[in-house]
């Protein structure tokens, strides 16, 4: 490599430190949304419309199981969209 190219690279304009973190919210955010909506998909199609298992099918499968997985299945999907929009603002602004 000649001199230029390594005078090149260390002259390079970096990211401020704090960038990575906002990344990892809007990244972090768009896994949970995923696990959420797969979540609800599973939910929605093995536990009620099929039937295959239930949350806890060592209590005769209770609905009251399902539907909280349901629940916290929503609860993330929320959570993920939020830590998602935040990221995405944050990115914009740098």
């Amino acid at each position: 490599m000649d001199p230029g190219g390594c005078s090149g690279c260390a002259r390079r304009p970096r990211p401020e430190a704090g960038k990575a973190f906002r990344e990892l919210g809007f990244h972090t955010g768009l896994a949970l949304a995923g696990w959420g909506i797969f979540n609800i998909i599973e939910g929605l199609v093995n536990h009620q419309l099929l039937q295959i298992h239930h949350v806890r099918d060592d209590l005769g499968g209770p609905p009251a199981w399902d539907l909280g997985f349901l629940g916290v299945s929503v609860l993330l999907v929320a959570a993920g969209w939020l830590l998602y929009r935040k990221g995405l603002g944050a990115g914009r602004r740098a």
